[in-house]
């Protein structure tokens, strides 16, 4: 039996357009933002949404869409020159100026002329390392580093759409704006001041004539109070898409064109038992880290022409399997040791198991084992963990800050219960 075999999952990585499943309404919203900016209209996006729902990936396509590598619906390929980089909590502005600086430049590396004109444009940069200025530190003036800022995109931008400029450098095409590409933006730290950046950067950008240049943002659900506080009117930049659960035939969507793209290589073709697929599907609830390691390690584990729902069941809840491998990545330290009690962690296990995602401290009190006091210590502490999260408005009601967490808690439990090794 052929058992060396391609695997097309991706756990850890963002998916490749050939992988890529559902968000069909956000990527129609960020097709017709490609359009707005080939007009000079620019919308302004950001990508929100819990930790392995899918953020990357969407930011990954969107660079792929920007560069002409991928297309979506309309067909339209572009021609931008995407710049992608994540924040970090110790990026400064100055810092932020320098990924971008530096991202650009990687595009000119090979026509010495578009090098020459681009090291011009941004000549301010080298006044700073003249004046011993380092990029962990502030220069004397902000604003000064915004204006210096927008006029480099701007010069920048001038000269890869220009006809002569292109002609006489040996390129046989202009690029129709410039894109940056932004991940983690939740990590930004007050000191980067992140909103108000943006804010004076897009105003200088118009005061310049300059409507060619698109932030896409993504990041976790407090990306929001990242921007707001900086400054409260920077969310008005951006047109939100959240990112939630993918539905079961997307799920399915991307295990049959995994498997499709398996046998496109293999001697023998390969499909799944119906009963293995629901289980599968079922398992990961729509979030794509559970999704794709599912994929991953039941395909791997897999050497048979027909993947079983033995196979798939001992993949996913095995020693080494698809629960231990996210909890190692994303839940087991938060499970156990962000808590420490396991009165705490039998509360969480009520709640996991509760369909509504939302559970009342009634409900809790009729399956707690322990006492009153007890629940609500545990409700405290667990509040104070960020956690789990009350409901705005609704007296003693809950939910899980990340939904993804209770998925991994129920099969973990499943995992636990049925001693499955």
């Amino acid at each position: 039996m052929y058992t060396k075999k391609y695997n097309p999952f991706r756990p850890n990585s963002p998916a490749g357009p050939g992988m890529f499943a559902g968000r069909i309404h956000e990527l129609n919203r960020i097709d017709d933002s490609l359009l707005r900016l080939k007009e000079g209209n620019p919308t302004h996006l950001m990508i929100v949404g819990e930790r392995g729902i899918g953020k990357s990936s969407l930011l990954f396509f969107s660079n792929m869409l920007a560069r002409g590598q991928a297309k979506w619906q309309q067909d339209t390929t572009y021609e931008y020159c995407p710049i992608q980089f994540s924040i970090d909590k110790s990026l400064t502005r100055l810092g932020f100026v320098y990924k971008v600086k530096s991202a650009l430049e990687r595009h000119f590396n090979k026509e010495e002329k578009m090098i020459s004109l681009f090291k011009k444009s941004w000549h301010f940069l080298q006044r700073l390392e003249i004046s011993g200025t380092k990029i962990s530190a502030s220069p004397s003036s902000e604003e000064q580093l915004i204006e210096d800022f927008a006029y480099s995109l701007v010069d920048t931008w001038k000269h890869i759409s220009s006809p002569s400029l292109l002609a006489e450098a040996g390129l046989l095409s202009k690029k129709e704006g410039i894109i940056l590409l932004i991940d983690e933006v939740d990590n930004a730290s007050p000191e980067l001041d992140l909103g108000t950046f943006l804010k004076n950067l897009s105003e200088a950008l118009q005061v310049e004539g300059c409507n060619n240049i698109l932030f896409i943002l993504s990041g976790l659900p407090r990306v929001r109070d990242v921007l707001r506080d900086s400054h409260p009117s920077s969310l008005r930049l951006f047109e939100e898409l959240e990112l939630l659960p993918l539905t079961s035939d997307d799920i399915k969507s991307v295990y049959m064109r995994g498997l499709k793209i398996v046998n496109q290589k293999a001697p023998i073709k390969y499909s799944y038992d119906e009963k293995a697929l629901e289980q599968m599907i079922n398992i990961s609830e729509g979030y794509p880290h559970f999704i794709q390691q599912i994929g991953f390690s039941t395909f791997d584990l897999n050497t048979e022409d027909i993947i079983s729902i033995e196979t798939a069941l001992s993949a996913i809840y095995g020693k080494n399997g698809a629960i231990d491998l996210i909890g190692d990545r994303y839940y087991r330290d938060m499970y156990y040791n962000k808590i420490k009690d396991d009165s705490y962690r039998e509360i969480l296990n009520i709640m996991a198991d509760n369909p509504g995602n939302i559970t009342s401290r009634q409900q809790l009190l009729t399956q707690f084992k322990g006492t009153p006091q007890s629940l609500d210590n545990g409700l405290r502490a667990l509040k104070t963990r960020n956690i789990i999260l009350p409901i705005q408005g609704k007296v003693g009601q809950y939910r899980f800050q990340w939904l993804g967490f209770s998925v991994w808690i129920k099969a973990f439990s499943r995992k636990e219960k049925n001693k499955i090794s």
